[in-house]
């Protein structure tokens, strides 16, 4: 049903359950329907750049686009150790959830190629974000049946990035440590 205020009202046996206005489709009430089943999935989904999605009754955890960038999860809050990311798997089973970073560059693999990287950042006296320490993983060797990887841990040391461990296949050193 139409209402004076330009919104459209979609009931169900007698109760409102969504609305429509200019700009705007959703359900009548917080929290007062589902988007989809367990059995009527809907099949993709499509979001425009810059799109966030929000969860929690007061949206206070963020998950947003970055266009050509990628996605940032966030939430603003007063509470430490806060948002937490979590892969959990469940069942008897032997083992748990993998956080998989995939570096496919068709047929243009080298050696030395970055496949991942993990980036703890943080705000100094001057309110700048910093770069405090990071891990990055290289395929040292992509010859076939010979390769190499590496795991370097670094960290700011005096204000200066520096290289404080190295595991793989280091030149000098039988132990790869």
């Amino acid at each position: 049903r139409a209402s004076a205020d330009d919104v459209i009202t979609f009931e169900v046996a007698g109760t409102d359950e969504f609305q429509m206005s200019a700009n705007m489709f959703g359900p009548s009430t917080a929290d007062g329907a589902a988007l989809g089943g367990t059995s009527n999935e809907w099949s993709d989904l499509y979001l425009a750049d810059s799109s966030i999605i929000y969860f929690g009754a007061d949206q206070d955890i963020q998950l947003s686009h970055d266009a050509d960038a990628g996605l940032t999860l966030s939430q603003n809050t007063d509470a430490t150790e806060e948002p937490v990311l979590t892969l959990k798997t469940e069942g008897n089973l032997t083992s748990g959830a993998e956080l998989k970073f995939v570096l496919d560059n068709g047929a243009g693999e080298a050696d030395d190629d970055r496949l991942g990287l993990l980036s703890f950042y943080g705000d100094d006296s001057g309110d700048n974000a910093t770069l405090y320490a990071k891990v990055t993983v290289l395929s040292e060797d992509v010859t076939d049946s010979q390769e190499d990887g590496s795991i370097t841990l670094s960290a700011l040391v005096a204000g200066t990035m520096r290289d404080i461990m190295v595991i793989g296949d280091v030149p000098g050193n039988s132990a790869g440590v």
